[in-house]
């Protein structure tokens, strides 16, 4: 049961960090609390991808102008977890996406967090987290986890998660891992064995970044940059090449010395 609780945690555990608005330039997205830009499909357009992926986790004006960032539930994210070893719990309290675009058409999503990795998670091995993280798919509880799609909740049904292939990319700067899986709901299953729910692929990178949170000061708590992709298996292969050029979009820079 503990480790279970504690594979469920990290999963949960998705979110970006720092509660900054995030300046839109010529560009893209510069994050502001890393050296991240998420660029344009053409500067200046306020277009992710393409046309066909709209923001989400954005306000948009009526002439469809990026403006505040959303800071209801569905978008902010408390986690609980020691960070700095010293047997006590800190907070973390931070908008869950660094950006999030929703498919006009199709339904997918494509999503990007920084992740802080509390004290046991931070050494672990990338397909570690990547298991962990698709272990914690299968089962009752949040729909993929509450992290392709939103806090979608399910209490009455049950999913089996498979891993169709996981090889290492390398994003910028970083070596990572990537994933592909398949979520298959168990009650369809029983009707139609080659029934799938939907089609996942993340990549984990671990990076340099880090941050501090504000009850220690004195402890860099390492961050995790996860992309995704969340699809019906209908249109996943598709949309996989929208989700190359999102992770194309991604400028990951040095941090500037202090």
């Amino acid at each position: 049961m503990g480790q279970r609780m504690t594979r469920y945690a990290f999963v949960i555990a998705l979110l970006v960090g720092g509660c900054a608005p995030k300046p839109f330039g010529l560009n893209g997205l510069q994050y502001p609390k890393q050296p991240i830009v998420v660029r344009y499909a053409t500067p200046g357009s306020q277009i992710f991808v393409s046309p066909d992926w709209r923001v989400d986790n954005f306000l948009l004006s009526d002439t469809g102008e990026i403006r505040a960032e959303k800071e209801n539930d569905e978008y902010t994210f408390s986690r609980k977890a020691d960070y700095d070893g010293d047997g006590r719990e800190e907070v973390y309290v931070a908008p869950t996406y660094i950006l999030k675009l929703l498919h006009r058409k199709n339904a997918g999503v494509l999503w990007s967090q920084m992740v802080p990795l509390d004290l046991n998670e931070k050494e672990r091995n990338l397909d570690v987290l990547v298991n962990d993280y698709v272990e914690s798919l299968s089962g009752a509880g949040f729909y993929a986890v509450s992290v392709p799609s939103g806090k979608v909740e399910v209490h009455a049904r049950q999913y089996a998660t498979k891993i169709v292939d996981k090889k290492p990319r390398k994003v910028g700067r970083f070596e990572g891992l990537e994933a592909t899986i398949e979520l298959a709901n168990l009650d369809q299953l029983k009707l139609d064995p080659a029934s799938r729910s939907a089609k996942i692929r993340v990549v984990f990178l671990r990076t340099d970044y880090v941050t501090r949170l504000y009850q220690t000061t004195t402890v860099d708590v390492p961050l995790l940059l996860v992309l995704g992709l969340h699809a019906q298996p209908a249109y996943f292969d598709a949309t996989a090449p929208d989700f190359d050029s999102f992770v194309g979009a991604f400028e990951l820079k040095e941090k500037a010395p202090h």
